[in-house]
C-alpha cells in the first residue's frame, strides 16, 4: 500500500475528535461561568459544536475518499461508512416530520385593522403544528402550539 502523504487516517480522525471533545466539553462551561447576565452561551456552543462536529467528520471521510486514492479498501469501507452515516442523519434530520412542512399566512381586513394569521403544520399528515395571530403587526389573540397528538401544549395570550 503506498501512502500519499505522512499524515495518516488516524492522525486526523483523532485529530478532530480532540478538537471536538475539547469544543463540546471545555468551552460551554468557560462560557457560561464567565459570562454575566444569565445568557446560556455554553449550551448554545454546545448546541452547535455537535452537528459542527458531525460534518467535520463527514468533510474528513469525503476527502479521504477523493483525494487520497492509494489508501486500501479497509480505510474506502471506513470512510464510506462515515460519510454514508453523517450524510443519512442530516437528510434524514431535515426530511423528518420533525420539521414543518407548511406555513400559511393569511391576512384579513375588518375595518382599519390588518389581521394576519399564521398556521404551521406537522410533516407528513399535516397535522396542525400552530396558530398566531397579529392585529396591525402587533401579536394580538391567544396563540396555541399543539403536539402531534393534537393536544395543546401550549398557550400564550396577548
Amino acid at each position: 500500500m503506498e501512502k500519499s502523504s505522512p499524515i495518516s487516517y488516524r492522525k486526523v480522525y483523532f485529530g478532530w475528535t480532540i478538537i471536538s471533545i475539547l469544543t463540546a466539553g471545555l468551552l460551554p462551561p468557560l462560557l457560561d461561568a464567565f459570562n454575566p447576565g444569565g445568557e446560556q452561551l455554553g449550551m448554545t456552543l454546545l448546541a452547535y459544536s455537535i452537528p459542527a462536529s458531525a460534518l467535520g467528520y463527514g468533510a474528513i471521510s469525503a476527502y479521504m475518499l477523493l483525494f487520497r486514492g492509494k489508501q486500501g479498501t479497509y480505510y474506502t469501507i471506513v470512510n464510506s461508512f462515515v460519510l454514508a452515516l453523517v450524510l443519512g442523519t442530516f437528510l434524514w434530520y431535515f426530511l423528518s416530520e420533525l420539521s414543518i412542512a407548511d406555513r400559511e399566512i393569511y391576512i384579513v381586513r375588518e375595518g382599519r385593522d390588518e389581521i394576519k394569521v399564521q398556521r404551521d403544520y406537522y410533516r407528513p399528515n399535516h397535522r396542525l403544528k400552530s396558530v398566531k395571530y397579529w392585529r396591525n403587526a402587533e401579536e394580538d389573540s391567544v396563540w396555541l402550539d399543539y403536539n402531534r397528538s393534537g393536544n395543546v401544549i401550549r398557550k400564550i395570550k396577548y
